[in-house]
């Protein structure tokens, strides 16, 4: 596992292009909050040697020890990755909460990147909606909401309170509709997302103010969501609409992906993890996208 320094930390990375050819396109796999970058483990070894595919654990969370200092460190590490690895421009790949974060880092640094792609994001462009999910995610109550529902911030001494907190976390996922889409791989994401202390104590990442702050958009234009967000971009974006997404491309937002040069559409049938229920089908939308990023709708 690579680290790229960043911030008050390191960003860690997995590597998944031992078998990729020289001239191979990169990719860099960002998974949604509350996640890590074991979210690729089944997406990453179906590429082919065309694709060299990266995957980091975002600020605050899995092995990475940097952490999410402002809302600027949730986009500025995409860009620090990219630069730290030396990646020719890469795809970069955001999944459901990441992808406002990945669009933006897109948008502030074309230089860097070749594509964006947004898997199962929408496109934001309903202004007083987007402020509403933003004020209701800062709220006190949401982060409650992330201690209770997914143990996001737990503590605890001792490898064995360790295991029983994953396992407490992969017995929820038969009753958690969010969880159950990820259950195949639940395991090894939770096991990878508590960290140890030297001390014998460890923490389940990431605790609820990492994801705040990853989602504390300012609320200032053109970096508020909106219409005017992509007024700057410079690079196409491919929106990846999933049948059972979180988020989901309103026939306003079809309208916007049609009419605007650089916004490409992509549909999979699959759950809110594709990652999971379909990696071999995602593998092949983003590879590719990798290989023609302006190419037609797929």
């Amino acid at each position: 596992m690579a680290q790229v320094d960043f911030g008050d930390g390191q960003l860690a990375v997995i590597d998944y292009g031992a078998s990729a050819a020289p001239d191979a396109v990169p990719v860099l796999l960002a998974h949604s909050l509350g996640n890590c970058a074991d979210t690729w483990q089944f997406v990453g070894p179906a590429f082919s040697d065309r694709i060299h595919a990266y995957a980091l654990d975002l600020a605050g969370h899995g092995s990475s020890t940097a952490t999410v200092r402002t809302f600027d460190d949730a986009w500025q590490q995409f860009i620090e990755v990219s630069r730290g690895l030396g990646l020719d421009r890469p795809v970069l790949v955001g999944h459901d909460q990441s992808t406002f974060q990945t669009s933006l880092a897109a948008m502030e640094a074309p230089q860097e990147f070749r594509a964006v792609v947004s898997i199962g994001g929408a496109v934001h462009i309903d202004y007083e909606k987007a402020r509403q999910d933003i004020d209701f995610a800062l709220l006190p109550t949401f982060a409650d909401m992330l201690r209770e529902r997914f143990l996001l911030g737990a503590t605890g001494s001792g490898r064995q309170e360790a295991d029983n907190l994953i396992e407490q976390l992969v017995g929820l996922s038969t009753q958690d509709w969010l969880l159950a889409g990820m259950r195949e791989g639940l395991h090894t994401e939770v096991a990878n997302s508590v960290e140890y202390f030297d001390d014998g104590t460890w923490l389940h990442k990431p605790a609820p103010e990492m994801v705040q702050r990853s989602v504390d958009v300012p609320d200032r234009r053109p970096i508020t969501p909106g219409p005017w967000f992509y007024d700057r971009l410079t690079v196409p974006q491919w929106i990846v609409q999933l049948r059972e997404g979180y988020e989901v491309l309103t026939p306003d937002g079809a309208e916007f992906v049609a009419e605007h040069p650089m916004l490409r559409h992509a549909y999979l049938d699959t759950t809110a993890w594709p990652q999971y229920d379909k990696p071999a089908e995602l593998a092949a939308v983003i590879e590719a996208i990798a290989l023609d990023p302006a190419g037609p709708d797929l």
